[in-house]
């Protein structure tokens, strides 16, 4: 029990930092659509 815990805290560290990566890059791509409209 005290394992799944900890592996779950492990893996919601995971996936907030996968969701950061996940937001600069759709930032990125945005912006790069922007420039191209522009």
């Amino acid at each position: 029990m005290f394992k799944d815990k900890k592996s779950y805290f492990e893996l919601s560290e995971d996936f907030v930092a996968s969701s950061e990566m996940q937001k600069e890059y759709c930032m990125h791509v945005l912006q790069f659509i922007w420039k191209k409209k522009l």
